[in-house]
C-alpha cells in the first residue's frame, strides 16, 4: 500500500512542480530563453551585424561573441581583412592611375629632317615601361583588395552563423526534451527522459 501511495504522489507532484505556478521572475526568464531559442541571436546584412533591429558596432559584436573565442577571432579577422581590402582597392586605383599618367606622358614625337623633306616620328619613351610596371602593380593591388573584401565578408557571415549555431546548441531547441512518467517499456515504474 505504501508503494502505491508513494507512486501516486510521485506521479502527481512531478508534473505539478514542472508546470506549476512560476516563482517571481521565472516566467520572464523562460520567455527570454524561449525568444533566444526561436530566433537567431544575430543576423547579417551585407557585413553589418544586427541584434533584433539594432545595428551593432565591432566592439559590441566582439563583446557578444566573447563567450566563443574562436568565433570572435573569426569575426575580428574578417573585419580586419575587409578593412585591408578597402585600403588595397583605394591604393591600387591611385597607383594604377599614376602609372597610366606616366605612360601617357612618355609619348613623344620627333621631327626628323631627311634632306628634301621632314617627317615626324612618334613613339613611347623610356618612361613608358616604368609607367606600365606601376600600372600593373596598381592592377594587382586592386585585384588583391577585391579578393580581401570578399573573403572578409565570407568570414563575417561564417562567424555569425557559427555563433548562432553555438547558441542554439548550448541552449537546445524547444520541444527537444520529452519525458514519460509511469510504466516503462521494461515493466518498471519510473520516468524516462529523452532529449
Amino acid at each position: 500500500m505504501k508503494n502505491i501511495l508513494l507512486a501516486t504522489s510521485f506521479c502527481l507532484l512531478i508534473p505539478l512542480s514542472m508546470f506549476g505556478m512560476p516563482l517571481n521572475g521565472a516566467s520572464s526568464e523562460k520567455d527570454s530563453v524561449k525568444n533566444q531559442l526561436t530566433q537567431p541571436t544575430l543576423r547579417v546584412s551585407g557585413t553589418r551585424v544586427y541584434q533584433g533591429n539594432s545595428l551593432l558596432t565591432k566592439s559590441e559584436v566582439l563583446n557578444i561573441m566573447g563567450v566563443y573565442p574562436k568565433t570572435a577571432s573569426l569575426y575580428s579577422k574578417g573585419k580586419s581583412m575587409r578593412g585591408a581590402g578597402g585600403l588595397l582597392i583605394v591604393g591600387g586605383i591611385a597607383t594604377m592611375t599614376g602609372g597610366i599618367v606616366v605612360m601617357v606622358n612618355s609619348y613623344e614625337s620627333y621631327d626628323v629632317d631627311g634632306g628634301y623633306y621632314t617627317y615626324s616620328y612618334s613613339g613611347f619613351g623610356d618612361n613608358y615601361y616604368l609607367g606600365l610596371a606601376v600600372a600593373t602593380l596598381g592592377e594587382l593591388m586592386l585585384d588583391g583588395g577585391i579578393a580581401c573584401t570578399i573573403v572578409g565578408k565570407v568570414r563575417i557571415k561564417r562567424s555569425v552563423r557559427n555563433y548562432n549555431t553555438s547558441v542554439q546548441s548550448a541552449f537546445g531547441s524547444p520541444g527537444n526534451l520529452q519525458y514519460h512518467l509511469g510504466l516503462l517499456d521494461n515493466g518498471n515504474f519510473g520516468m524516462r527522459l529523452t532529449f
